[in-house]
């Protein structure tokens, strides 16, 4: 597909066609802030501390990364950065800041190896540097403005995340329906076909784009409505979190291609460029998470470290949910060229709270730090946690899932009870085609209605790895599994309840 700057900061809107079929644009449905779900039973696996923030500090967190000095660099959502040398003592942080200014809803940062930090807000990508004559970033300035904005809150911005040429991928996300735009926007504006869902008011709306050094934007992929977190693998490739809303029944970790189209239609009004067409058959994600697990709505997703702290689970992602007071692991897999995988739950309870937005391990893999952020009425669930393993051991739980020919091989952390193991009652196999609907068309897709028997089980000599073969095993569907009879030799409860494996295609056959 053919890529280059943009000769104008704006696109012209066209209909795209899927739109023409649909009754309404569409856009996530509006989801109150915070609902925050009562917290689970605690869990004894890992302790969650609360980190004193400054009196003067939001509780509100848009970013967290560490620097090369050790230091915690926090951006709140709205006032300002600071940062942390961390202590022991979750109420001992010695915190100083680096910028004191507003800004509008920060949805990630990026430090750069001079030292200046770059921090993606909804109105622009702005470059924060020093003048050396003090401690804090005295110094901004825009690298680039050039997407819609037309004044709605729920137009936030996520990234920036380099890529390899020097750019930055940014994620724009869609404006809100029963929302009064500015009287002037950025950009040109198209006003919404539906008062009750969301819309790709102004361009770039529902984009991954990426922006350049000069501060041009090209355009990258398409069909998000609400990103909260941008990943590239050791492979440079790109994946992105999207929520749950309309047309997409569930939340989700996506593989974004250039020039694909992700499910949401609306965004397809604004064009690449002249005569370039866009994909009108939306590409499957990666990874399903279920509402059951995640509830509607997830924030940033990290790779596990290695060592031990956190369990076996190098490779594997973290995703936080911000409904439920849970963390997710995902077992993303690559069959061919196709991702797909499992996911589970990781942590719930423990004093977790739900809001959890962002994520960051020390650098020694030894802590996690969660960013909090969930506005609105309602008990809030903001500011900053702190998990450390709580010494407890290894928990018990399904350290990967992987297809086979046949159905799936579970590899557990310990030894299964090879007994309990073997029953076939202890395995509860649903389906669910989670598939795209239109807005205000009956959801059944997400309902693991249709319920199948494992027709097989081999537990494997060592007793950990477990074996389950599925008759008329079919690609297009989620798969859970709920475990609750399978416990450990030494009669230990898995530390989780379901997995659910998002099948988007099977093993290729020998020819």
């Amino acid at each position: 597909m053919k890529r280059g700057n943009l000769t104008k900061p704006y696109p012209t809107p066209e209909v795209p066609p899927l739109c023409l079929f649909s009754p309404l644009l569409a856009g996530l449905f509006a989801i109150a802030l915070g609902a925050a779900q009562a917290e689970e039973p605690a869990k004894a696996d890992y302790q969650v501390e609360s980190i004193k923030l400054p009196e003067d500090a939001g509780r509100e967190i848009g970013a967290l990364v560490f620097q090369k000095e050790g230091e915690l660099v926090v951006a709140t959502r709205r006032t300002g950065i600071i940062a942390g040398t961390p202590s022991e003592d979750p109420k001992g942080f010695v915190w100083r800041h680096l910028c004191r200014d507003y800004f509008q809803d920060v949805g990630g940062l990026t430090i750069e190896e001079n030292g200046d930090v770059l921090v993606a807000q909804t109105a622009e990508l702005t470059r924060l540097s020093s003048s050396g004559k003090t401690d804090e970033f005295d110094r901004q300035s825009a690298v680039s403005t050039f997407w819609g904005l037309s004044g709605q809150t729920s137009e936030t911005v996520t990234g920036p995340l380099p890529d390899d040429e020097g750019n930055w991928f940014l994620a724009m996300n869609l404006s809100a329906p029963n929302a009064t735009p500015f009287s002037v926007t950025r950009g040109p504006f198209m006003p919404p076909l539906s008062q009750d869902q969301r819309y790709a008011a102004v361009p770039w709306r529902g984009w991954i784009v990426k922006a350049q050094p000069t501060g041009d934007i090209l355009p990258f992929a398409n069909g998000f409505g609400e990103v909260w977190g941008l990943l590239r693998n050791d492979e440079g490739e790109l994946f992105a979190t999207d929520n749950r809303g309309d047309w997409k029944p569930a939340a989700a970790l996506y593989h974004v291609v250039e020039g694909g189209f992700y499910g949401q239609p609306s965004s397809q009004i604004w064009k690449k460029e002249e005569g370039q067409e866009a994909e009108i058959l939306p590409r499957s994600p990666a990874v399903w998470l279920p509402p059951s697990l995640a509830g509607d709505r997830v924030g940033q997703p990290v790779y596990f470290p290695a060592g031990e702290a956190f369990g076996p689970y190098e490779g594997q992602l973290l995703v936080g949910s911000l409904d439920k007071a849970r963390l997710l692991r995902v077992m993303p897999e690559k069959i061919g060229d196709t991702w797909q995988g499992a996911a589970t739950t990781f942590l719930k309870g423990s004093g977790l709270g739900a809001g959890n937005y962002r994520l960051c391990f020390s650098p020694d893999g030894q802590a996690l730090y969660v960013g909090k952020n969930q506005p609105g009425p309602g008990p809030a669930a903001q500011g900053l946690k702190r998990v450390v393993p709580a010494g407890e051991g290894l928990p018990f739980a399904v350290r990967e899932m992987n297809l086979t020919d046949g159905g799936f091989e579970l590899n557990f952390t310990r030894p299964v009870d090879r007994k309990a193991a073997s029953e076939l009652s202890n395995y509860r196999i649903r389906l669910s085609p989670y598939a795209y609907h239109a807005p205000g068309e009956p959801d059944q897709s997400s309902q693991f209605s249709w319920e199948i028997a494992p027709s097989n089980l081999v537990v494997e000599p060592g007793g950990l790895v477990v074996a389950i073969q599925i008759s008329d095993f079919l690609a297009g569907y989620v798969y859970r599994i709920d475990l609750a009879g399978v416990v450990a030799e030494d009669g230990a409860p898995l530390s989780h309840d379901a997995v659910c494996y998002t099948l988007n295609t099977l093993l290729p056959t020998e020819e």
